[in-house]
């Protein structure tokens, strides 16, 4: 499955950018980056500690996309 929801306990990706799950933050989802093997949200605070699971961005919308 290309979009599957991947623990931190099993995988650290490499430095880029993916979508975050933080279930202690009353389960926010958001965008965030990976840089030295640290979790990092948009305004830079690190959440690495907060971070349970991560998965690859999906790719951007192309006009004429079907389902």
């Amino acid at each position: 499955q290309k979009h599957k929801w991947i623990p931190v306990s099993e995988k650290i990706p490499e430095d880029g950018r993916y979508l975050l799950s933080l279930p202690d933050r009353g389960g926010t989802i958001m965008c965030g980056d990976v840089m030295y093997g640290k979790f990092f949200s948009d305004d830079y605070e690190q959440t690495s500690d907060d971070v349970i699971a991560w998965m690859p961005l999906p790719e951007p919308y192309q006009k004429g996309e079907t389902e």
